[in-house]
This record gives structure tokens, sequence and C-alpha cells, in this order.
């Protein structure tokens, strides 16, 4: 997966939980 690829870059881990909180609000306020 792209997850996997990202890991190996230095503060990839850091953007991936960002991003990944980021859609799950996105899909939070989409539902409610």
């Amino acid at each position: 997966m792209i997850w996997r690829d990202l890991s190996n870059v230095p503060g990839a881990r850091i953007q991936g939980t960002l991003i990944t909180s980021r859609l799950t609000k996105f899909s939070a306020e989409n539902v409610s």
C-alpha cells in the first residue's frame, strides 16, 4: 500500500496520522 512507501520517508508517519484524522473528521461530518 501507499502507507508502506511513505513509512520510509522521515515524518511520513506523522503526516499519515494527520491525513487519517482529517479523512475521519471529513467523513464524520458528511455522515452527520
